[in-house]
């Protein structure tokens, strides 16, 4: 009896872990979803829908195609303190977007980005 009883409390325990990890994964993604909707709005028509630039806007802007390229680089390897900042305060011909949006919009779109990063540095991984 008290071994049937430590097996379902473990179930249960289990069980409630898997639920748990569910909700907080559709709370992330529900954060990725408002990020993305924000970059869309500001960012995807210099830096293209996946973040890696969009050459017309480069040769505009006479900037090489890499700077525009939010998934490598510089700004794949700022720490998210700093990604923030440059997000906030821009940096060269990249706009402040300190008035547009607020610190908790910057951190959705800091976020959505860091998640498009880790999608280019698993497949530059596979291709070294």
């Amino acid at each position: 009896m008290k071994n049937c009883l430590k097996a379902m409390s473990l179930l249960l325990l289990f069980l409630a872990g898997i639920v748990s990890l569910s909700l907080l994964l559709t709370f992330f993604k529900a954060d990725l979803s408002a990020g993305r909707k924000l970059f869309e709005a500001r960012c995807e028509s210099c830096h293209g829908d996946d973040a890696k630039g969009v050459l017309q806007q480069a040769k505009n802007l006479k900037v090489a195609p890499a700077r525009l390229d939010l998934t490598r680089g510089e700004v794949a390897h700022m720490s998210a303190p700093d990604l923030t900042a440059r997000i906030t305060e821009g940096k060269g011909r990249m706009p402040s977007h300190k008035d547009y949006w607020s610190p908790e919009q910057i951190r959705l779109v800091a976020e959505y980005l860091r998640s498009l990063q880790g999608k280019a540095r698993k497949v530059g991984s596979h291709e070294k």
